[in-house]
């Protein structure tokens, strides 16, 4: 007989096998459920692969469970299983579940600056300021940036510009001035050309404009170049406590108005 398996029959002392009583197998079951709390905690301590080895008492069922070494005493019967069992087959796939519900939105995203450019040519007359370009802003702190390129138009042998960048509040926030000439080359562009950079910082929020006035009326400004106003948030700018806008002495003697 296989020492895996026991037979429910026991041997009489006359060597005849006597059918076990219904509750000789009742109590073995309950006995092999009593032990079975026992069973995970023996299985952490042994090492894979994972044998359970038991003595099983023939005349009443009792299981005890002893190490693989273990002999069993008379009788008894020797029994032994493996932790895992086979493996089964792969079961079928589950349906798609629903569609899960839309999130929440997302946090406001981070503005890292405001720009306005114009490319188209504006001629500057010398009666008043001319706004050449535009940027609206919302409240806030803004380091302010104007760009402009000044040309001689009309034939003028020289012209001077003056422009201004001016703040929601209506502050000329810096200002400076382009000298042209067809006769020499400008400080800051070719023959008859010159360009001009304006700084400031402002915290009135609003519209913000570039201005220009000009001293004979015969010159523009974005003729070759667009004019750009571009600001950017003062809390974004490293270091903004060094930048200063400038305010050059105007060579012409135009004031806004």
């Amino acid at each position: 007989m296989s020492a895996n398996a026991y037979s429910d029959q026991a041997p009489s002392r006359s060597g005849i096998f006597r059918r076990r009583s219904p509750r000789v197998v009742l109590a073995a079951a309950g006995a092999l459920a009593l032990t079975g709390a026992a069973i995970p905690a023996i299985a952490t301590a042994t090492s894979a692969p994972v044998v359970y080895n038991a003595c099983v008492t023939i005349r009443t069922g009792a299981i005890k469970i002893v190490s693989a070494a273990t002999r069993c005493a008379a009788g008894q019967r020797k029994i032994s299983w493996n932790k895992v069992g086979p493996r089964g087959l792969t079961g079928l796939q589950g349906p798609i579940g629903q569609q899960g519900l839309d999130g929440p939105p997302g946090p406001p995203g981070v503005v890292t600056g405001y720009q306005a450019s114009n490319g188209t040519p504006i001629a500057v007359n010398n009666t008043g300021f001319t706004v050449v370009d535009t940027l609206d802003l919302p409240a806030g702190a803004f380091l302010v940036t104007a760009r402009a390129q000044g040309a001689i138009i009309n034939n003028q042998s020289s012209d001077y510009v003056q422009c201004n960048l001016v703040d929601g509040s209506g502050s000329v926030v810096d200002f400076d001035t382009m000298t042209l000439s067809e006769d020499f080359a400008g400080e800051r562009g070719p023959q008859g050309v010159e360009n001009l950079t304006l700084n400031g910082i402002t915290t009135s929020g609003g519209t913000v404009q570039l201005e220009c006035l000009d001293a004979t009326g015969q010159a523009a400004v974005g003729v070759f170049a667009p004019t750009r106003i571009t600001a950017i948030p003062l809390d974004a700018v490293v270091g903004n406590s060094a930048i200063q806008p400038r305010h050059p002495s105007p060579r012409h003697p135009g004031s806004r108005r």
